[in-house]
């Protein structure tokens, strides 16, 4: 997780394309091991924030800097642990984000090809690894298909 905490950490200015709302990063993550850029699609609010975030500060090549040094991190998964600790969220570690998105994703109603490819799988199949559905929503899913007469009906309905 390290490696994705210094992939975004890492992220400048120039790796943002504003017209089609496309972060490009800097993944390792193939077989061979050699560095590929990869579009990661930001959303509307991903937008709004990093043109925020322009706004507030002076020009420097990463985006993400240190409010107290006025430094790039140096420890970006030190730095976010902890930021999820004091937010008080029910998360082991950074990578619980990952899970976090891909079960959001799912519950949003997203096909698993969709999400996966915002997941930036390589394989459809990893989703089922990463999607963890809350049973609220488990729950709200079965009452749908039991109530919505979907053409199978019931024995009463047979009798009628």
């Amino acid at each position: 997780m390290g490696e994705v905490c210094r992939t975004w950490v890492n992220l400048t200015w120039n790796d943002i394309d504003w017209n089609e709302k496309i972060a490009w990063v800097w993944s390792a993550k193939n077989r061979m091991r050699l560095p590929e850029r990869q579009p990661v699609f930001l959303s509307e609010k991903a937008m709004e924030i990093l043109q925020e975030i322009r706004k507030g500060n002076p020009p420097k090549k990463q985006i993400f800097i240190n409010p107290v040094t006025g430094e790039p991190f140096k420890s970006p998964k030190s730095t976010l642990s902890r930021a999820i600790k004091r937010l008080g969220l029910p998360m082991r570690g950074v990578h619980d984000l990952r899970h976090l998105f891909a079960s959001r994703l799912i519950e949003s109603g997203m096909d698993n090809i969709t999400a996966s490819l915002l997941m930036r799988h390589r394989d459809v199949r990893m989703m089922s690894r990463y999607t963890h559905l809350s049973s609220s929503h488990l729950h709200e899913r079965l009452n749908e298909a039991l109530n919505n007469d979907n053409g199978m009906a019931t024995d009463e309905k047979k009798e009628e």
